[in-house]
C-alpha cells in the first residue's frame, strides 16, 4: 500500500477521530447521547448511543448542545443576506471578548457558527440572526462539530486556527461566586484602588477567574457600583463594550501567564507533567538535543523552588547541561521561548540572572496545528532536516516542503495560508515557495482547493524513485551521525554528550622585572605572552636622498647658432684651405 495512503488511513484518520471527540465533549449536552444519521439525514437507531461509537463509526451524528452556547445554521447559497448576518454577529461576538467558532458542515456555502455566550445574549443575538435569514438552533439537535457529511462533503474548521483553541471556546464553564472582598468592591464600588479603571480591572480579572461568561460579567458590572466606570465612557462618548473587552482580554493575558494554585502539590504535579510532554516530544538533531536539556533543567529547577518562575544565568546551564559554548544554550533558549515553552520576564544583568516563567499549558506537538497527538513516522516536520528520501537534502526536495507537507498529511481538512505559517514556523514567502513546489503537476503532492490547501493524492515513495533520491535519507542520516561522533563525541545509544575537553593552555615562561615567573598565558603560536614577546629588530633605513633645485642655464637657439658658427671656424683655419 502506498506510504500517503497509509498515513491517511492510520494517522490522519485516528487524529481525525480525536479532534471530532474532544469538539464533541466540548459542545455536548451532560447526560446525553448522539444519533446516527442515514443518507437522508434520518435517525437510524431507535435510541441515542454513546459519543465514542459514534465517533468512530464513521457516519454522521447529531445532538442537542449545553445551554451556554448560540448555535447557528448559515446558508449562505440559499440565503445571500446570510453571509452579511454572520459577520454582524461575529462582530458582535468579539465586541465582548467572546472567540466564536466557524466550520465548514459539508456542503459549499453551509457553515455552523458556536459560541459560548449566556442566555441573554443568546436571545439578542438569535434575534439579529434570524432577520438575516439564519437558522437558529434553540433546542434542535444539530451535527456535531467536525462530524462527517452525509454525501462526503469535506467538513473543517475556519475560526479559530487550532482544535485545542477551540475546545477552550466551546467547553462549558461552571459559574463560580467571587471572593467576599471582590463582591464587596462590586456592590459597594469602593475599594482600595487609586481609580475605577483599576477596580475594573480587578473585577475583570476575579471574574475571569471565577469562570464567568464575558456578557455575563458585562451586564453585571454595567449595572453594578463597581462598574460605574462603564457609565462615564458612555458619557465621554467611548464605546464601554470596547473599553470592557480591553479589560477582559488583559485579564485572560494575566491569567493565562499566572494560572492559580491551590498548594505546592498542584504545582508539582503541573511541572511533573510538562516534563513528560517535554521528553514525549520529538527532539532532533544537536540543537534540539539543547534545548530538551536546557528545558529539563529549568523544570527541575522548578520543582527544587516550587515555583513556576525560575532565575538561571546561560553559564549555569552551560555547566548544568554540559554545553561547549554559551551560544549554544543562548540558542535554544531563543528557540523554547519562541515554540512556547518558557517565556522570558526579566532580563538579566552584570550580577543578577535572567528569569524564566514555564508554560504549564504547553502542548507536546506544537508541529500539529489540530490535535495533541505524537508526529507521523516516515516525515519529520519537528527537527531540522526529514527521515524520507524525497525530501532529503542530498537530491530531495528540501525541509520547507516536508516540513508544510507533514503539516498537511495530519490535517483532517482545508488549511489556510495563514494556519500553515503557524504551524510550521516558517516565512510566509518560505511557505509560499514550498507549496509552490509541492503543487506542481509532476508531483501533485498539494492541492488548492476553495476552502485551503490539502494534501494531494500522489505518493512519496513512487515520487522519491523517480526522482532518483531513494536510499539518500539514510545517507544523510549515517553522515550526519558520523559528523557527530566525530565533532562532537556523541555516545552510541545515550542520552549524553561527552564534551571533548578544551586545548591546554601553555603558562608563558618569561620573568617579570623582580624576577619571579610569570603566570599570564602564552599566545597560542608561542611560548610568551604578548608582554615577554621578543619585540623584532628594528630595521635600519638610510634615509632619503634630498634633490635640491639647481639654476640651469639654457643658452637660447640665437647663441646656440653663433657658439657653432664660431667652432667651424676654428676648425676651418686649423686644416687650412683646400
Amino acid at each position: 500500500m502506498p506510504t500517503t495512503k497509509i498515513l491517511h488511513e492510520t494517522h490522519a484518520g485516528s487524529e481525525l477521530a480525536q479532534a471530532r471527540l474532544r469538539l464533541a465533549q466540548a459542545v455536548l449536552k451532560p447526560g446525553n447521547g448522539v444519533w446516527l444519521l442515514g443518507a437522508d439525514n434520518e435517525r437510524i437507531s431507535e435510541r441515542p448511543i454513546d459519543l465514542a461509537p459514534a465517533v468512530t463509526d464513521g457516519r454522521p451524528y447529531m445532538a442537542g448542545t449545553h445551554d451556554q452556547l448560540l448555535v447557528a445554521d448559515v446558508d449562505t447559497s440559499q440565503k445571500p443576506r446570510a453571509a452579511v448576518g454572520l459577520r454582524v454577529v461575529i462582530a458582535e461576538l468579539r465586541a465582548l471578548g467572546i472567540q466564536p467558532v466557524v466550520l465548514n458542515s459539508g456542503r459549499p456555502g453551509h457553515q455552523h457558527l458556536f459560541a459560548q455566550c449566556g442566555i441573554h445574549l443568546q436571545e439578542r443575538l438569535g434575534a439579529l440572526a434570524k432577520t438575516y435569514g439564519i437558522d437558529v438552533r434553540t433546542k434542535s439537535p444539530i451535527r456535531l462539530p467536525l462530524s462527517p457529511h452525509r454525501h462526503g462533503y469535506p467538513v473543517s474548521l475556519v475560526e479559530p486556527a487550532t482544535v485545542e483553541e477551540a475546545v477552550m471556546a466551546l467547553r462549558r464553564r461552571v459559574r463560580r461566586p467571587l471572593r467576599t472582598s471582590r463582591q464587596s468592591w462590586l456592590d459597594t464600588g469602593v475599594s482600595p484602588h487609586e481609580s475605577d479603571s483599576e477596580r475594573l480591572q480587578a473585577l475583570c480579572l476575579a471574574m475571569y477567574q471565577a469562570d464567568w461568561l464575558p456578557d455575563e460579567a458585562y451586564e453585571v458590572l454595567r449595572r453594578k457600583p463597581g462598574g460605574k466606570v462603564l457609565q462615564r465612557y458612555k458619557r465621554q462618548g467611548r464605546d464601554p463594550r470596547t473599553e470592557f473587552r480591553r479589560s477582559w482580554e488583559k485579564a485572560r493575558l494575566f491569567a493565562s501567564q499566572h494560572p492559580r494554585f491551590e498548594g505546592p502539590q498542584e504545582l508539582g504535579v503541573q511541572l511533573v507533567e510538562l516534563q513528560g510532554r517535554a521528553e514525549a516530544h520529538a527532539w532532533s538533531g544537536v540543537a534540539g538535543s539543547t534545548q530538551r536539556m536546557v528545558l529539563e533543567r529549568l523544570i527541575e529547577i522548578a520543582i527544587s523552588t516550587s515555583q513556576v518562575e525560575v532565575s538561571a544565568s546561560e553559564r549555569q546551564l552551560v555547566e548544568d547541561t554540559s554545553r561547549a559554548r554559551r551560544g549554544s544554550v543562548r540558542g535554544a533558549l531563543k528557540a523554547l521561548q519562541r515554540d512556547g515553552w518558557i517565556r522570558r520576564v526579566t532580563v538579566g544583568s552584570v550580577d543578577k540572572a535572567s528569569t524564566y516563567r514555564l508554560n504549564l499549558g504547553h502542548a507536546c506537538a506544537q508541529n500539529d496545528p489540530l490535535v495533541d497527538t505524537p508526529p507521523i513516522t516516515g516525515v519529520m516536520n519537528s527537527g531540522s532536516f526529514c527521515a524520507h528520501d524525497l525530501f532529503a537534502r542530498a537530491g530531495g526536495l528540501g525541509v520547507s516542503p516536508a516540513r508544510v507537507y507533514a503539516v498537511l498529511v495530519q490535517s483532517p481538512g482545508p488549511l489556510s495560508m495563514a494556519k500553515i505559517v503557524a504551524a510550521t514556523h516558517l516565512k510566509p514567502r518560505t511557505v509560499q515557495k514550498a507549496l509552490r513546489a509541492l503543487a506542481d503537476t509532476r508531483r501533485n503532492l498539494a492541492v488548492k482547493t476553495s476552502d485551503g490547501w490539502i494534501c494531494g493524492p500522489a505518493d512519496i515513495d513512487e515520487l522519491a524513485q523517480h526522482r532518483g533520491s531513494t536510499g539518500k535519507g539514510a545517507e544523510l542520516k549515517a553522515r550526519h551521525r558520523a559528523e557527530r561522533l566525530v565533532f562532537r563525541g556523541h555516545e552510541v545509544g545515550s542520552r549524553v554528550y561527552i564534551v571533548k575537553a578544551a586545548p591546554q593552555r601553555k603558562q608563558c615562561t618569561g620573568t617579570t622585572q623582580a624576577g619571579a615567573p610569570c603566570r599570564a598565558w602564552a599566545r597560542h603560536d608561542s611560548a610568551f605572552c604578548v608582554h615577554h614577546e621578543p619585540k623584532p629588530e628594528p630595521i635600519v633605513v638610510a634615509p632619503p636622498m634630498v634633490v635640491r633645485d639647481v639654476a640651469i642655464e639654457i643658452p637660447s637657439q640665437r647663441q646656440a647658432g653663433t657658439e657653432d658658427r664660431r667652432q667651424r671656424h676654428l676648425v676651418d683655419g686649423i686644416r687650412g684651405p683646400g
